[in-house]
């Protein structure tokens, strides 16, 4: 039941989010074809130019897209004109939540590897972008994968704020919808000022940290590039749990269904 349960959810987000990869893909495709034709085309030039904007504008809102649509599904199942039949499923809340916050998940890895395929081959050869995006990441200290995985987080992290928001904002007996907005901002922020506070503690006890911030001898500048964002990949990841755990616990309580 909760594998159909999952695929329910799944097709509630790509009802929209579908349209906007098979353009992104077409657009990019498009793209890398016209990157290796004749460029003194006239015709030509203005597919690419168009391609190009359908392309990275879209990769954007795909971005954007699966965050809101993963809420909207969120609180019409939940809160919606389909509770009542989702609240008499034979599952348990733990499920019926677990199964939401991984079609998000799931949405926000395909999104992100569509955004990532669009960007790459921008400029027509996604090899060639790989090989000098790793050298630059690697001359910074960090690596490809790294910032793929703190953007990953950092989306996750937002779509988690935005679930608990509303699982707090529906407590309320009126409003719910601008107390969803409110609850979610003030997780996030709230959240988000942790995260100085928790490095400049951090430089109590790492005299690196200590000495980029204030002054002083800190070493490579690659080794303190990779501490940091190793660091905050961990702060996202007890946000992320933390979050995840208060809007279980608000579920836990009971859902009054409009």
């Amino acid at each position: 039941m909760l594998a159909k349960l999952l695929k329910y959810d799944l097709k509630a987000i790509y009802r929209v989010l579908g349209f906007y990869y098979v353009i992104v893909i077409i657009s990019t495709l498009v793209l890398i074809i016209t990157n290796v034709s004749d460029g003194t085309n006239g015709l030509i030039e203005f597919i690419r130019s168009f391609a190009f904007g359908c392309s990275f504008g879209l990769s954007i809102g795909i971005l954007v897209n699966v965050i809101t649509r993963s809420w909207q599904s969120f609180q019409k199942n939940l809160y919606g004109n389909e509770a009542y039949l989702m609240h008499t499923l034979p599952v348990t809340k733990r499920q019926l939540f677990g199964s939401k916050i991984l079609a998000c998940l799931i949405a926000i890895i395909f999104s992100l590897a569509v955004t990532i395929f669009a960007f790459l081959s921008s400029t027509g050869g996604i090899n060639t972008e790989l090989a000098e995006m790793q050298q630059a990441l690697r001359s910074a200290g960090s690596s490809l994968w790294q910032i793929i995985a703190t953007i990953l987080l950092e989306l996750f992290f937002v779509a988690m704020c935005g679930f608990a928001g509303i699982l707090i904002g529906h407590r309320k007996n009126d409003h719910r919808g601008i107390w969803s907005w409110a609850a979610g901002g003030a997780l996030y922020i709230g959240a988000s000022l942790l995260i100085p506070g928790v490095v400049l503690i951090w430089s109590l006890f790492d005299s690196s940290i200590s000495n980029f911030l204030f002054g002083g001898s800190y070493g490579p500048i690659q080794d303190l590039i990779f501490k940091v964002i190793c660091g905050v990949d961990i702060l996202y990841i007890v946000a992320i749990s933390a979050i995840c755990i208060i809007a279980q616990k608000t579920f836990d309580r009971g859902v009054d269904v409009e």
